[in-house]
């Protein structure tokens, strides 16, 4: 679509907002007034987006509203205006359409929106935009948060926007055939970025603890700002190689030399000396045709290997309903200075903002105060900056807000969910695919945590990755989860990554089970009991229930109990307890109310010293919430919390 072919109340809009001269833009007098009609033109464009398409085609944000922000930034309405338009205008295509659409003439519309954005893209490799922006949520942080207007929060959050649309925009690979290292239009996006100090901006709103309300929007930026990103390869940037990885890709230069040789000696052959109508014809002994003779080859000698009874037959035609699902994500290395910077970000952003942020994001989704499906950028920051801190020195501290049975038990049903509602929502069923890929990541990066946890010289975190291993493999929702991803997965739905991804975290699961089993003298096996009918309804109506004993008595018992727990507890404890049984198939919380009739029943057994040593296993097993006391509680409180257990009537 050309500019001599828009609208003409359009075409005399644009002309109103001025013009540039040089390197300097003159706006017009009615520039603001323009800028309003712009927003209000697309605010009535119709389905095939015309409006948008039109200022796409005439580069009205690259001659117009970039040089209006870098050169008018002192003007607050026309900035205002400004920063709502680009806001607008950068939205992502697939929001504007709501899905990719199947029409061609539609499909023809939204490839042209979106090759609209990658023009818009590279308008803000500038570092001038950035350093605008940065310098106004600069003065605007700075302000307390009841001086800040409420222009001013529009401004801290379209500016977030408006980076998220930016990062947001697809690379064209046609474009950007070159090999990995090469810079990008992203990688020089990133770079704009960081030289204009928005990314020390962005810690600063991560650790504040008056901007909470910016959590996810922060952690939707994060997500865009290391795509195509991998955590692991991004903590070995900067490193000296060993003598390992040189020769591996020593080897990897040598085959892949040996692979072109090979090539090229292979199109040397096949440009014969005389003229392919002489080719020549052979017979192939030990290859029968279907007369049940020879082969009757007719083509050169040297295509032979690639000879099949299917060749010049027509490929069967797989349904599209049918067919495999395409590989969408791709990883790709950046330049070397956008890889550093992008390292020394993760370092200083797990060391002083990982924790805080991910507590606030973990907060406002318990409490739903956040859009349907940001509980994925959760998922994300949690595999990836999990598997980057664990390739970088594997410091526990760092990532510990994310490393609890509250957060294994979060991923797991929001990944059970996932694939539910793959199953239900068909329609939507490859969407849901690719959330439970993200949350699958997410378990698998949980996992290989803790196995590098167990095998830590602190004794500290080896107590709590075996509390951690204690709850996810007796619970029967973790050890069935992936025998029933294997049995529904559907290569229609779900990448091949996905099932080479299951295939690791199940085989990691199976070794870290088979490890904490070895050495364990008293493991519960779950096993299969059969129930006896009674003789008759009648039969029990002989046998006396327990009798309850009286509350002088019950004191009486708890004076004994209590001296004998004062004697005990300065010797040593039976280690041969277990707070719950596990062959039974019950919650959490039934688990727990369990463990609490056991103590119960050693109390009013008379076993003292048994009964303490179950609390303090039902304290390690069940940390959360001080339920069993807390992990540095006197024996006064362990006697205290006892003396409760006894007197209290639990259900039996």
């Amino acid at each position: 679509m050309e500019l001599n072919t828009m609208n003409c109340e359009l075409l005399a809009t644009c002309n109103a907002l001025g013009y540039l001269e040089g390197e300097h833009y003159h706006k017009e007098p009615d520039c603001l007034e323009s800028v309003k009609d712009l927003i209000r033109f697309l605010r009535y464009e119709d389905e095939t987006r015309d409006v948008r398409q039109q200022l796409g085609a005439a580069q009205i944000l690259q001659r117009d509203l970039v040089p209006l922000v870098c050169q008018h930034p002192a003007e607050e309405q026309l900035f205002q205006a400004v920063i709502r338009l680009l806001v607008n205008l950068t939205q992502p295509a697939l929001l504007c359409f709501g899905k990719i659409p199947e029409e061609p003439t539609a499909r023809h519309h939204y490839l042209q929106l979106v090759s609209y954005l990658q023009g818009y893209k590279e308008a803000f490799t500038d570092g001038k935009v950035f350093g605008i922006l940065s310098e106004k949520l600069y003065h605007i942080l700075q302000l307390d948060w009841e001086q800040r207007a409420e222009e001013d929060t529009l401004l801290v959050e379209r500016v977030l926007l408006l980076i998220r649309n930016v990062l947001h925009v697809p690379s064209d690979r046609d474009e950007e055939k070159g090999v990995d290292g090469e810079v990008s239009v992203h990688d020089k996006v990133l770079w704009a970025l960081h030289l204009s100090g928005l990314d020390d901006l962005m810690k600063f709103l991560a650790t504040s603890r008056t901007d909470t309300q910016w959590a996810l929007h922060l952690l939707e930026l994060l997500s865009l700002l290391y795509r195509d990103q991998d955590g692991e390869e991004l903590a070995r940037v900067g490193r000296e190689r060993t003598e390992e990885e040189r020769a591996a890709d020593d080897e990897e230069l040598r085959v892949l030399r040996q692979r072109e040789e090979a090539e090229r000696r292979g199109r040397a052959l096949q440009r014969g000396p005389r003229h392919s109508r002489f080719r020549g014809t052979f017979l192939v002994e030990g290859l029968k045709s279907i007369a049940d003779r020879d082969v009757v080859y007719h083509m050169g000698i040297h295509k032979f290997r690639n000879y099949s009874h299917d060749c010049g037959k027509r490929r069967h035609r797989v349904p599209k309903r049918k067919q495999r699902v395409r590989e969408t994500e791709t990883q790709r290395r950046s330049a070397h200075n956008v890889r550093i910077f992008l390292r020394e970000f993760s370092v200083d952003f797990l060391e002083n903002c990982y924790n805080r942020l991910m507590y606030v994001v973990k907060e406002r989704l318990m409490r739903e105060g956040a859009e349907q499906h940001d509980e994925t950028y959760y998922l994300w920051a949690v595999s990836f900056f999990m598997a980057f801190n664990r390739a970088n020195g594997s410091r526990t501290s760092l990532v510990s807000e994310t490393i609890s049975l509250r957060t294994f038990h979060y991923v797991e049903r929001h990944l059970t969910n996932y694939y539910e509602m793959m199953l239900t929502d068909r329609s939507a069923a490859t969407a849901w695919a690719q959330r439970m890929h993200v949350a699958l990541r997410a378990y698998q990066e949980l996992l290989k945590t803790v196995s590098v946890m167990e095998r830590s010289r602190e004794a500290e975190l080896r107590g709590t990755a075996h509390v951690i291993q204690s709850n996810i493999f007796y619970t029967m929702e973790f050890r069935e989860l992936f025998l029933t991803l294997f049995r529904k997965f559907d290569p229609t739905k779900q990448a091949e990554k996905f099932l080479r991804d299951l295939v690791e975290t199940t085989h990691l699961f199976l070794r870290m089970m088979e490890k904490f089993c070895k050495h364990r003298k008293h493991l519960v096996v779950q096993t299969k009991k059969k129930l006896r009918r009674g003789r008759g309804r009648g039969g029990g109506a002989g046998v006396s229930g327990p009798q309850e004993a009286s509350p002088d008595a019950e004191e009486e018992t708890w004076r004994v109990l209590l001296e004998q727990l004062k004697t005990c507890s300065e010797e040593p404890l039976p280690e041969d307890v277990v707070p719950f049984d596990a062959t039974l198939e019950q919650s959490v919380e039934e688990q727990r109310v369990g463990g609490t009739a056991r103590i119960q029943t050693a109390l009013r057994a008379g076993r003292a010293a048994h009964a303490l040593a179950m609390l303090r296993a039902a304290r390690e097993v069940w940390p959360e919430d001080d339920v069993f006391g807390s992990s540095e509680c006197p024996c006064s409180e362990e006697f205290l919390l006892l003396r409760r257990i006894f007197f209290v009537q639990l259900p039996r």
